[in-house]
């Protein structure tokens, strides 16, 4: 195999990011905590792999997080525009998680996820695909893990402590089209199910 397959250098264009993250709470709502991403992207080329360039965003996300033994209560709104290849950005996404803790031996632990990220629909001429900066642990849904868009997601889990300082958890995932007039893609933008795939989600 050539050195170069090795060391091989690739052109990936220029890109610029500035962003801004302020949390805090309130004292008149105990328990309540707020956070406020501000975060600005612009590429030549493109964001992700196999995305035409040149594109610019400008993502607005609101978190809040509510706690009071034994709930946990969080939820996170992002909205997405600007342009990429002269055609207007209009996405979101969101996410959601609520815990139920439970006063018994093993500290045993409800969670309930729900998430989702808007796809493009042929019905508008915006590109309504949520583009996330990936992976991002900071988001609180799962869209930082794996970077989906156009997916709506259930993802409930069960935890406990088996001995002190160790947690298991036992979860499931099921994960839906948002819209079937776009791809279900994958991180680098690679259609897992192409557009207007027909049979179920």
């Amino acid at each position: 195999m050539p050195i170069a397959a090795f060391f091989d250098t690739r052109d990936l264009g220029r890109a610029e990011l500035a962003g801004v993250f302020v949390e805090g709470g309130f004292e008149r709502l105990a328990g309540s905590d707020f956070g406020l991403y501000w975060l600005t992207e612009w590429s030549d080329i493109g964001l992700f792999p196999r995305r035409a360039g040149p594109e610019r965003r400008q993502t607005m996300i609101l978190r809040q997080t509510w706690r009071r033994e034994p709930w946990t209560l969080s939820g996170e709104l992002g909205v997405q525009s600007g342009k990429t290849n002269r055609q207007d950005i209009d996405a979101w996404a969101f996410a959601s998680e609520v815990t139920r803790k439970f006063a018994v031996p093993g500290a045993i632990a409800l969670t309930l996820r729900v998430d989702g990220a808007s796809g493009d629909r042929s019905s508008t001429p915006a590109n309504e695909s949520w583009a996330t900066l990936h992976p991002i642990m900071a988001y609180l849904g799962r869209g930082g893990d794996y970077g989906a868009t156009n997916a709506l997601g259930v993802f409930p889990e069960i935890s406990f402590e088996p001995i002190q300082g160790l947690r298991a958890s036992l979860g499931g995932e099921w994960v839906w089209r948002v819209s079937r007039d776009t791809a279900f893609a994958d991180p680098g933008g690679r259609p897992l199910l192409p557009a207007f795939t027909a049979g179920p989600d």
